[in-house]
């Protein structure tokens, strides 16, 4: 199970981690999937409309966000160390 990471991700291409959005994070894991839009909202109930709006870069709940993870297989985890 791939976990999305809060903090950075690697550019393969360039060598260079950069910062990445867990939202941009699954952005891309979505793009990557193949999976349509309108496929992935049946299946989590997340309406076609919000989930399009989020891949053009509006924000999603975190309860659709969770959704959509566990049905790409990803497992969103706050990063430790973290509390105060």
């Amino acid at each position: 199970m791939l976990i999305l990471n809060p903090d950075t991700c690697t550019n393969r291409s360039s060598g260079y981690t950069l910062a990445m959005s867990i939202s941009g994070q699954l952005r891309r894991a979505i793009q990557r999937s193949g999976e349509s839009r309108y496929a992935i909202a049946l299946e989590t109930g997340v309406n076609q409309s919000t989930l399009s709006r989020f891949m053009q870069g509006h924000g999603l709940s975190s309860e659709n966000l969770d959704r959509v993870a566990e049905y790409l297989g990803l497992e969103l985890k706050p990063k430790k160390g973290r509390d105060k």
